[in-house]
């Protein structure tokens, strides 16, 4: 019953297979490459990574979180720069507060750096972002150094071209990773934010790889249009669209966005295991990441700064980058275009397959449960390697971009694994049914799937709509051309060759997307990978048949010889090196009155460094004010540190209940400080640096704890005041007072208290390398 017997095809067919299958996978990520580097001989109008890279070594020299005196000497570079660019610049000093976790409050002192040139016939504003603030003890170089430095190199840019129509703002904000905070402050009180018509947002995660554009507004026809006619290397899919407003994240843009303001939302995702790394510095950067996130600046604000702003929105369209055609969009309902006629070439190849009998209804349902069967099989395997090889990793789970430092091997183990699962059961079944059956029935899987997502998530669709569509039309020629004898080896290699086109826009789409989602949310989703992958090979079945020459076998061996190597690759290359350190969190913790002190992990790795200063590895409950529950601890020696100040302002009796008001400074210049009331005293936050807590000024006298632990970050350029209140019968008010450390934590505790062996670092995971103090205060 077999339609194509080994012995019909040859090895020859087996290679231009492999060449179709290779050439549509380098096709694929043609957009992806990012431009080369330019040096700094560029004419002046042309952006010049190596320029941008002289700002970068300046900004990202060393760690420099809100609060920092590195904070401060950063801040102070961006604003001269501005100036010296020739705009009117200043800062935007300001505090934000955000509900943060249950009833807490985060507060951040921020310090934006803005700037604004004058257009010469202005219809609106263009306002390009950045934030300079990193996260604790990195340096920030890509996450955001490099974007700020890009957008530093772009104006001076723009400036040596002729003038913008319309005007340019420039937002460098500050307190991004603590919760969007200056964006926030921005839109809400700046006097500039009513001008901004369009917004450019940069963002990284990650050091590597071509900058996405991945978010705008709905309604985005206008500015998405502006993209593909302007940027010079535009990489995009509106997929990320689809999934982005699906995910609780957000960045910079996305109080603009909530505003109202349209905008185009760019970033690198390659490197992901740096992303948010204390390792995230000058050593680590990528020119041409570098170059591609300048271009889209430069383009972009010179295209829009020319454009009339007064409507800057429009029908909402679908968008995908694709090799040789760049960034094309279309309407979303175009994909129901795709989906009938995928139907219409389904029906069509089963209606010629079944007259000719070289399809059967017995044999196509047996094709749709290979292809389930095969699915299910393959996501559970992937499912498998993912958690037997994860606990060769120390560094799982103190990633925030990826689940391990190196995932590359994981990834081809998870493809050659599917190929060799759903090619074994072919192997199987090959004696009983045909390959037009298998690929018939195997095929109806992504054309249900395509349906669907035309249904739920139309930014989405093309990804699966258009792959399907031409593997239906690859099927119906597999069975009038190539299952058409006689045919001699040269007309056999043409129709092979002309099925290997057909099926190129499967390859295309399909392997971009699976690498894109292997990227963006690492290999811990191996099992969504391998139902990717299946998809793939399933719309891929009638180019895949010459795999059975010399015989059904070979193919399906030498997957899971492939998967077993690249597992094995995988794991040599696990262990911790400088190159891909494990984090390991310690920090330290002092009661200034009870005069004791601790060293405290959240971590139960077996590091040897780590369990010397913390040999427990059983957690206990325990009574100590200012240690958190369900953490190892051993105790440590207690250090000098000055007493904070903390001054009562004011104290009056309103509304039956005593409000206070109090000024706290930290002697030992510490970044952050939680400030909670000891007990059940019914104290509710009110205010910080005359920040009103809006979400507590609703509470009653019996809603005590409203607003707490207030948690503050920053310098507000003076001390930090803070506004509560508490029952009226309350005579004596005691809060906890706790102040942490990071820029100066080796001078309290010595250059070695966190000195580590060169294969660990520390980590961005929970608290690390911040000596915290401990103080009662009573009024």
């Amino acid at each position: 019953m077999t339609d194509s017997p080994s012995s019909r095809w040859t090895r020859w067919d087996i290679l231009v297979v492999i060449l179709v299958l290779a050439g549509s996978v380098w096709l694929s990520r043609l957009p992806f490459h990012p431009p080369d580097p330019v040096g700094s001989e560029a004419p002046d109008t042309a952006f010049s990574s190596a320029r941008a890279l002289e700002h970068l070594q300046v900004i990202a020299r060393g760690p420099h979180l809100p609060g920092s005196p590195e904070h401060e000497r950063v801040r102070g570079y961006l604003l001269e720069q501005l100036r010296s660019l020739g705009l009117e610049a200043e800062y935007q000093q300001a505090t934000w507060v955000r509900r943060w976790g249950g009833g807490a409050s985060r507060a951040v002192a921020l310090w934006n750096v803005v700037g604004r040139l004058p257009g010469t016939d202005p219809t609106g504003a263009v306002l390009v972002m950045a934030h300079y603030d990193p996260v604790p003890l990195s340096s920030g170089a890509n996450d955001d150094g490099t974007n700020v430095a890009a957008i530093l190199e772009a104006v001076r840019a723009i400036q040596a071209g002729p003038p913008l129509r319309n005007d340019l703002i420039v937002l460098l904000s500050d307190g991004e990773e603590l919760g969007l905070m200056g964006a926030s402050a921005f839109v809400d009180g700046h006097r500039w934010f009513p001008d901004v018509s369009v917004v450019l947002n940069l963002e990284m995660k990650g050091d590597a790889g071509a900058s996405l554009m991945f978010e705008t507004r709905p309604e985005n026809g206008w500015v998405v249009r502006a993209l593909a006619e302007a940027d010079p290397h535009p990489v995009a899919n509106s997929m990320s669209l689809a999934v982005y407003r699906r995910l609780p994240n957000d960045t910079d843009y996305s109080p603009f966005r909530d505003a109202g303001v349209q905008g185009l939302n760019f970033s690198s995702i390659g490197g992901p295991n740096l992303y948010h790394q204390s390792f995230d510095d000058l050593d680590h950067i990528s020119p041409p990441t570098l170059q591609h996130q300048g271009l889209h600046v430069l383009s972009m604000t010179k295209h829009l700064g020319d454009e009339d702003l007064t409507e800057v929105e429009g029908r909402e369209v679908a968008f995908v980058s694709l090799p040789l055609m760049g960034l094309i969009y279309f309407p979303p309902a175009w994909n129901w275009l795709g989906v009938v006629l995928a139907i219409v070439l389904a029906g069509t190849t089963a209606v010629v397959g079944l007259r000719q009998k070289k399809l059967s209804i017995k044999g196509m349902v047996a094709g749709l449960a290979v292809g389930i069967l095969s699915l299910v099989i393959s996501a559970g395997l992937s499912r498998e390697i993912f958690r037997y090889v994860r606990d060769f990793h120390g560094e799982y789970g103190l990633l925030h971009g990826s689940a391990f430092h190196a995932e590359g091997w994981y990834f081809l183990a998870v493809v050659t694994l599917t190929l060799a699962v759903l090619l074994g059961a072919i192997g199987l079944l090959r004696r009983w049914l045909r390959i037009g059956e298998l690929a018939w029935g195997g095929a109806l899987i992504p054309l249900l799937a395509a349906v669907a997502v035309a249904w739920t998530m139309p930014l989405a669709a093309m990804n699966l709509v258009w792959p399907v569509l031409f593997g239906e039309a690859a099927l119906l020629w597999y069975l009038v051309s190539l299952q058409t004898p006689p045919e001699s080896a040269m007309t056999r290699a043409g129709r092979l060759l002309i099925l290997g086109i057909l099926s190129l826009p499967v390859v295309i789409f399909l392997w971009s997307v699976t690498e894109l989602l292997w990227v963006a949310m690492s290999i811990s989703l191996a099992p969504a990978l391998a139902v990717l992958v299946t998809i793939t090979a399933l719309l891929l079945l009638p180019l895949l048949a010459p795999l059975e020459a010399p015989n059904r076998w070979w193919a399906p061996a030498l997957g899971g010889v492939l998967t077993l190597l690249f597992v094995g690759l995988g794991i040599l290359n696990s262990g911790a090196t400088p190159d891909r350190p494990t984090p390991t969190p310690l920090y330290y913790v002092m009661d200034r009155d009870q005069g004791m002190a601790w060293w405290v992990t959240e971590s139960d790795a077996e590091e040897e460094w780590l369990r010397e200063r913390v040999p427990s590895t059983e957690r206990v409950d325990h009574d100590e004010t200012f240690l958190p529950q369900r953490v190892f601890f051993a105790s440590a020696d207690p250090v000098e540190a000055e007493l904070p100040q903390v001054e009562l302002v004011r104290d009056t009796i309103r509304d039956g209940r005593r409000h206070l008001r109090i000024a706290i400074s930290s002697r030992i210049r510490a970044e952050v400080f939680t400030l909670r009331p000891a007990g059940e005293s019914g104290a509710v936050l009110h205010a910080v640096n005359d920040r009103e807590v809006a979400w507590t000024v609703e509470a009653t006298p019996g809603e005590g704890g409203a607003g707490w632990p207030l948690r503050h970050w920053g310098d507000p350029g003076g001390p930090v005041t803070v506004d509560f209140s508490v029952p009226e019968e309350i005579q004596t008010v005691e809060l906890l007072l706790e102040e942490g450390s990071y820029h100066g934590a080796e001078a309290l505790l010595g250059p070695e208290a966190f000195a580590r062996p060169p294969h660990l670092v520390s980590s961005i995971v929970g608290r690390s390398d911040v000596a915290v103090f401990g103080s009662r205060i009573r009024f």
